[in-house]
């Protein structure tokens, strides 16, 4: 498990997760998203399988099929979900 703060511009609001680094993008986009319509009652508009993360530091979005071991992230991160 590693510890980000992930930013969603929809929001304009920053939220701190604990993440599975081997559990693929594409779940933990789904699983945060899942996570952030519970804590703000209400839905993120758009499609969920569109969205898209991407880390600030390393200015790259990740593959879906991926996960944050692969693209080496840490504790501390910055991540944006779009």
């Amino acid at each position: 498990m590693i510890n980000v703060d992930v930013y969603v511009p929809a929001l304009d609001r920053v939220y701190n997760f604990n993440l599975d680094e081997e559990s693929r993008i594409a779940v933990l986009i789904e699983e945060i998203s899942e996570l952030i319509c519970q804590k703000e009652h209400s839905a993120l508009a758009g499609d969920k399988e569109r969205f898209v993360m991407s880390s600030v530091d390393k200015k790259v979005n990740f593959n879906p099929r991926s996960s944050l071991k692969g693209y080496s992230v840490k504790n501390g991160e910055k991540l944006i979900l779009v």
